[in-house]
């Protein structure tokens, strides 16, 4: 901080002020793979988090999902850490996905999530000869 104190009200007034600037610079996305509009049935899909940041520590991810009729924990859907993964594709799967960084900056701790991303299932297979790889 190249602020020369005059007391230590305005020390901390200062410090908070910073915090609150990088705090809204901060950006969480999800990306989806594979790419493109619509993933297929039997498909798996990866769904990633990821914070734009160069000095924030990521302490925990949270995933959630949107859709009219929540379905009791699927075996299919396998979470761990910034990772969401989705093995062979039916049409519930169908929704809303997003995420929720749980971040820390020195001794602050603040939430940053993102913006939802939705998967379109294909009622149809994939073709067999477009093969499409994670």
């Amino acid at each position: 901080m190249n602020t020369i104190l005059i007391s230590s009200l305005l020390g901390v007034a200062t410090f908070v002020l910073q915090v609150a600037a990088f705090e809204g610079s901060l950006e969480a996305r999800v990306s989806v793979r594979p790419p493109g509009p619509n993933v297929y049935l039997g498909e798996c899909v990866l769904l990633q988090c990821a914070v734009e940041s160069r000095s924030t520590f990521v302490k925990r991810y949270r995933w959630y999902r949107s859709k009219t009729a929540q379905a009791a924990p699927n075996p299919r859907h396998l979470v761990s850490g910034d990772r969401y993964f989705i093995t062979a594709v039916t049409g519930d799967d169908a929704g809303r996905y997003w995420c929720q960084a749980e971040c820390r900056e020195n001794k602050t701790a603040f939430v940053v999530n993102a913006r939802p991303v939705t998967l379109n299932v294909s009622g149809e297979q994939l073709p067999q000869l477009q093969p499409r790889f994670l």
